[in-house]
């Protein structure tokens, strides 16, 4: 049901980026990979900039086991302004392997990533995500411990 009013929204403003990222989510949860190509590449060819749009071209490639695009994705969004929000997508595809301790240490340096950014908040969420990884795979001991480094974050902020 949310298609057309997203192609609709994307047909009044067609240089607003969220209509057009929502739409590629949509097909992509519904299994439209194709579609949801389409809409990157017509995103792409209008020069409509989010790190949405790498972000999801690194999950479509994810999905297809194409680690070169996914390198390439990487790369390129990484060296964007906001290029900080990138920096978690190697440590979630190595957590989603099982590789929980690589995951860890991609982990913390997102972690660094974001707090040279001076993003405090994608740190702490950072942090969380690696909280979570270990507590998946039943690391309780360092899941505790990376839940607790994300809260510091989060007081931190709200404290200073």
């Amino acid at each position: 049901q949310a298609i057309a009013p997203l192609q609709e929204s994307i047909r009044l403003d067609s240089r607003w980026f969220a209509p057009r990222l929502n739409l590629l989510w949509t097909l992509t949860a519904l299994n439209q990979f194709d579609a949801a190509r389409k809409v990157l590449e017509d995103a792409r060819a209008a020069n409509i900039q989010s790190i949405g749009f790498p972000q999801m071209a690194y999950v479509l490639a994810f999905m297809e086991n194409d680690t070169a695009t996914m390198t390439r994705e990487l790369d390129a969004a990484s060296a964007l302004p906001d290029g900080a929000w990138a920096s978690n997508w190697q440590a979630r595809t190595s957590a989603f392997g099982g590789q929980i301790a690589r995951a860890h240490e991609e982990f913390r340096r997102s972690v660094a990533t974001a707090d040279q950014a001076n993003l405090p908040e994608l740190s702490g969420l950072f942090g969380a995500q690696d909280a979570i990884a270990h507590a998946v795979v039943g690391q309780c001991v360092e899941a505790r411990r990376e839940a607790l480094a994300a809260i510091d974050v989060h007081v931190s902020l709200t404290s200073g």
